[in-house]
């Protein structure tokens, strides 16, 4: 009986002792910069562009010659705007924006970052100007 006694004070000391001892430091991801720092005005040029031609995004495809809307940085904002893809009464609802928007899309390819994806459906708000 003493023996159980002591064997049960030992397990509970090993388990106080590892609860105990035990620490979890929670270090947070590095949280890339948004592509438009907030109160800035969004540029096509400048800030949607370059998202469509990082050579391992969308114009690897959507490129002079292939698959349409032809999003390369001369031929982009007529080629969505021919095509209608945004749509300024609804912007969340523009194709150029919720196709491969990471949230809703249905891109079964190459989507969106969460900040690309806020950058365009942005630049749509914004009147989607060719600036």
């Amino acid at each position: 009986m003493k023996t159980n006694y002591i064997l049960s004070y030992v397990v509970f000391a090993i388990v106080i002792s590892f609860f105990t001892a035990c620490e979890y430091e929670f270090v947070e991801p590095k949280k890339p910069a948004p592509i438009v720092p907030p109160g800035d005005t969004i540029s096509f040029s400048l800030n949607i562009v370059p998202i469509w031609s990082n050579s391992s995004k969308c114009t690897s495809c959507h490129g002079n010659g292939g698959t349409a809307p032809n999003l390369t940085a001369s031929a982009a904002y007529s080629s969505i705007t021919s095509m209608g893809l945004i749509d300024q009464a609804t912007p969340e609802n523009s194709l150029i924006y919720k196709y491969p928007s990471p949230a809703t899309g249905t891109h079964n390819w190459k989507k969106y970052t969460a900040d690309e994806a806020a950058a365009i459906l942005l630049w749509i708000e914004d009147g989607a100007k060719n600036n």
